[in-house]
């Protein structure tokens, strides 16, 4: 018993030690950012009445950034802009395509190309009430980018 208490006092005073030696700045600080729910009105889709008429569609996108100088500074300068990501989705979104997988692999590959920081990322387009011949309430389709080494589930929303 008293051994055991030896060896609990001496962990804690490791771990004090290393809790004063360490600042965050002395850390490598991953963060996953999402933004979610991103509704917009477009005309993708293989029929020519999903192209004249058009159709709600919405987009989810996940990433995984280094934030270590955000995570110091407090700092929209050091972190991914949020209103740069929303402007590629609605650029890509604006432009028709056969297929949600090609809109949300161009998101997916603007969103990892266009940042620096961008770790991985994972891009899902949401379709209303695709025309499958009976009742559904979304189609779906998800992308990634640059996740051959992310944790289970990082593409999942």
């Amino acid at each position: 018993m008293a051994y055991e208490k030896k060896e609990k006092n001496n962990a804690d005073s490791i771990l004090g030690k290393l809790k004063k030696a360490l600042t965050i700045s002395d850390v490598d600080t991953d963060g996953v950012v999402e933004l979610s729910g991103m509704e917009f009105f477009a005309h993708h889709g293989c029929l020519e009445s999903e192209r004249q008429e058009g159709n709600t569609f919405v987009v989810d996108v996940r990433f995984a950034s280094t934030v270590d100088k955000a995570v110091e500074s407090d700092n929209v300068a050091d972190t991914l802009d949020y209103s740069q990501v929303y402007r590629i989705v609605s650029e890509v979104m604006a432009v028709p395509c056969n297929l949600i997988e090609t809109v949300a692999g161009k998101i997916a590959k603007a969103v990892y190309t266009g940042f620096d920081n961008v770790i991985m990322v994972a891009v899902r387009v949401s379709k209303k009430n695709p025309p499958v011949n009976g009742a559904c309430a979304w189609s779906r389709a998800t992308v990634t980018c640059g996740v051959s080494d992310c944790e289970p589930g990082f593409m999942f929303f």
